[in-house]
C-alpha cells in the first residue's frame, strides 16, 4: 500500500476513502474485524502516518513530514 503524501488545497478536499483504505478495510474484515469500512480505515491510515493530507500551507504539515521521515530511517 502506497502512502499518500498529497497536500490538500483547502478544507473539504480530503477524501473520506481511497482505494488503499478500501483494500485495508477488506483485509481487516478477513482477519475478523467486524466494524471497519473504508472511512474508518482511512482514519486509521491518517492516525498512524500512512497518509499526510494536511492542508498545504498549514504549519503542522512540515512537522508531520519531518517526523515521518525520521521514523523511516529507524
Amino acid at each position: 500500500m502506497e502512502a499518500r503524501r498529497g497536500a490538500r488545497q483547502g478544507p473539504g478536499h480530503s477524501p473520506a476513502r481511497t482505494a488503499g483504505s478500501t483494500a485495508l478495510a477488506k483485509e481487516l474484515r478477513k482477519h475478523g474485524f467486524s466494524f471497519v469500512g473504508p472511512t474508518t480505515a482511512y482514519a486509521l491510515m491518517q492516525a498512524i502516518g500512512l497518509v499526510n493530507d494536511h492542508v498545504a500551507d498549514w504549519h503542522v504539515r512540515e512537522a508531520v513530514t519531518a517526523q515521518v521521515s525520521a521514523l523511516r530511517r529507524v
